[in-house]
């Protein structure tokens, strides 16, 4: 739908990377109520005139975990489990749940196999001292 929107606006920049937003922990919350929306970068995002569905969000900078998975996106399951179990990263909030994670999607499925797809999850962390 995202991509439609800005088809029909002319508004596709071939170099701006697609981003999946993510706000709830899907082990702790039931499937029908997990939220998320579907994003793009835009490198001139005062020029957009956002209406309807489509709304300006930015996300906050600060430090982040990153950590780049190659593969089929029904594989990124593992890649959590490893980011938030095994080395103990937390979020900015100190939690180990899931918060306000993205996915940044670096090539495009429809001409790109699965094997070969490669996304960036990136977590909002802080410094412990």
């Amino acid at each position: 739908m995202l991509y439609h929107w800005l088809g029909v606006r002319e508004l596709i920049d071939p170099h701006a990377r697609m981003v999946g937003m993510y706000f709830d922990d899907p082990d702790a919350v039931a499937e029908n109520k997990l939220r998320s929306m579907a994003c793009t970068e835009l490198f001139e995002p005062n020029a957009v005139k956002f209406e309807a569905l489509a709304k300006r969000f930015e996300i906050e900078g600060g430090e982040f975990a990153v950590l780049t998975h190659v593969g089929p996106y029904a594989q990124l399951c593992f890649a959590y489990r490893w980011l938030y179990g095994e080395n103990g990263c937390r979020s900015r909030d100190g939690k180990r749940r899931m918060r306000r994670f993205f996915e940044v999607y670096i090539n495009n499925p429809r001409d790109t196999g699965p094997s070969e797809l490669v996304t960036e999850i990136w977590l909002p962390v802080k410094k412990v001292d």
